[in-house]
Parts: structure tokens; sequence; C-alpha cells
């Protein structure tokens, strides 16, 4: 942040107010609204490029430190427009394109999906009420009891299989901590999941 602001800011005074309000800001991103997250990373990109193994964010300097300023929303100025190399801070990550269920999508290296995906957190919560079920079936198969549930045994076997993963990988499933790759279809249609937990991470691309 230090070299961002350098440029803009010769007082090492103001610096250091603006790099405290830059953590602050860090600090509590989460917890603003979506629509303030979007205006403030709009304000802040002057362009995005996507390559083949990396996505690089153009970030326009003057408008960083008007934000962190508290300034109001205002236009570039000639120098950065013209995109001056002094004026605009890159920012890359690695990234690949992926194969997600039926269609492909850029994943960033060691990200999240960071939101709960709802059709994952149904498909747990039918594999452990169907686990439950089980254990208190005095004896059941796992055939009788797909049959009164009114599913195939495959699928019976599939959902119960989810209840065998490693307890953090649900726990971030649960919460959108787990890999964007990491979907309801492709789970269900990973009909040889290992039972080592470090191996399902692996697997999945937990780990």
């Amino acid at each position: 942040m230090h070299d961002a602001l350098e440029a803009r800011v010769p007082e090492a005074s103001e610096q250091e107010q603006l790099i405290g309000r830059a953590v602050e800001l860090g600090r509590n991103w989460t917890k603003r609204p979506a629509v303030e997250q979007r205006a403030m990373i709009s304000r802040l990109l002057a362009r995005v490029d996507i390559g083949a193994d990396r996505i690089d964010s153009h970030l326009d300097r003057g408008q960083l430190v008007a934000l962190l300023r508290g300034d109001p929303d205002r236009h570039p100025d000639a120098s950065s427009a013209t995109g001056a190399p002094n004026d605009i801070i890159v920012l890359s990550v690695p990234a690949r394109l992926k194969r997600t269920g039926l269609g492909k999508r850029m994943v960033i290296e060691g990200a999240t999906a960071g939101v709960e995906d709802g059709t994952l957190i149904k498909l747990f919560v039918k594999a452990f009420a169907l686990r439950d079920k089980l254990l208190a079936g005095g004896g059941i198969s796992i055939d009788e009891l797909a049959a009164r549930e009114k599913l195939t045994g495959s699928y019976a076997t599939r959902l119960l299989r989810l209840t065998f993963l490693a307890p953090d990988l649900v726990r971030d499933i649960l919460n959108g901590c787990h890999p964007p790759t990491l979907t309801a279809n492709n789970l269900m249609a990973d009909t040889r999941l290992p039972l080592a937990w470090s191996e399902q991470r692996s697997r999945l691309g937990a780990g």
C-alpha cells in the first residue's frame, strides 16, 4: 500500500493516515453491502486483462488515493486517463479455465466459492437425514431404506457416502468456503471418493 500511495502522496504523515484507512477498510470489507463493494471496485478498476494463466487487474492510483481520503467520486485526471505506468497499479493472480459441471469458469488459485451453495447444502441435509434413518432403522438395509424413501439404491448409497467426508470439508461447504469447482453434480458423480480425509481434500481441490 505504501508503494501504491508514494507516487501520489509525498507526505509521510498522510501516507500513514491513508494506510490506516486502508487497513480499516480491509478489516470491515465483508461487512459492507455488496452494492457498496461493487461501487468501490468499479471506481478503482481501470481495466481487467484475462490471460490463459492469470488475471491482471489495473487499478487507478489516483482513484485509490481519493477513495482513502474520502473524496467524492471524480473523473480520472489526464495522466490517469492515458494509463501512464506510474498512475496504474497492476495486481496479478494465477487463474485458469476449469470445467465445473456442464460449463467452464475462470478459477483463481486458492479461491473459495465465497457464498453458500443452496443445492450443496440441501444435498448434505438430505444425506445426513438419510444416515440418521439408517442408524435408527433397527438393521434395515440400504436398499430397503431407499425403497421406503422412494430413492434408487445407487442414489441412496452416494448420498450416504457424503456423510463420510472430512468434517472440516463439510463445514467449509456449509459456510460457502469450498472451492468454486466443487458442485453438487460433480460431488455426486464421483463414485470412487477415497475414505482418507487428506485424499478427499486433494481430490476435491480443497487441500
